[in-house]
């Protein structure tokens, strides 16, 4: 059985936003644009990533390792 996905943040992660945020709000404009511009990329490669994998996942291993448990 998959997992549920896991959406709740932990005490650093939540401590890292509130980071980005507060220096964001004194950040140029161009910075900003760029930051944004990265962080959209890498989610790009992560969500290509994921979806590389469960695509190639072997489900037909899977299939069977169930049916003998």
């Amino acid at each position: 059985m998959i997992p549920y996905p896991d959406l709740e943040l932990t005490m650093e992660q939540q401590f890292k936003l509130r980071q980005f945020a507060d220096a964001a709000e004194h950040a140029p404009r161009d910075v900003l644009i760029k930051v944004c511009s990265e962080l959209q990329r890498q989610n790009f490669m992560l969500n290509n990533t994921v979806l590389n994998l469960v695509k190639n996942w072997d489900h037909e291993a899977d299939t069977k390792r169930a049916s003998t448990d």
